[in-house]
């Protein structure tokens, strides 16, 4: 089998804040998002950084936390590989995100906070807009 030219390469946590004020009834949560990606196109790596912000409408629960994803390509195009960086790379990312919210929540004593399947492309905008190319 072939090794695809766009790699999902690393995940890490860099930050989780969790503030609990009534850990019950915590299924209709509101789940925005804030990326930041960075490029280097020359040697072939793009590192989404994603601020997830979770709450519920009662304000029983405020969760914040700051992903990381790194991703590796080779032999893209440029104007091939914004598809692959604004709407893929969130994509690989959001599952992940999503178990980790599940079992901090879980784990501390509260209701499990499930995070909806969501799609995730109308965050290209903000990728493309956000993205910040190095040398």
């Amino acid at each position: 089998m072939e090794k695809s030219s766009f790699q999902f390469e690393q995940f890490l946590i860099l930050k989780s804040l969790i503030e609990v004020k009534n850990g019950q009834d915590l299924d209709d949560v509101k789940v925005d998002f804030k990326p930041l990606g960075t490029l280097n196109y020359r040697n072939g790596k793009f590192a989404l950084e994603l601020i997830v912000k979770i709450n519920d409408p009662k304000g029983n629960i405020e969760i914040e936390i700051k992903a990381l994803g790194k991703f590796t390509f080779q032999n893209i195009e440029r104007a091939n590989l914004s598809k692959l960086l604004s709407i893929n790379s969130p994509a690989l990312m959001y599952p992940y995100v999503r178990a980790f919210v599940s079992t901090i929540t879980s784990v501390s004593g509260i209701s499990p906070v499930l995070m909806p399947t969501m799609n995730l492309s109308a965050l290209k905008v903000e990728i493309d807009e956000s993205l910040v190319e190095e040398e």
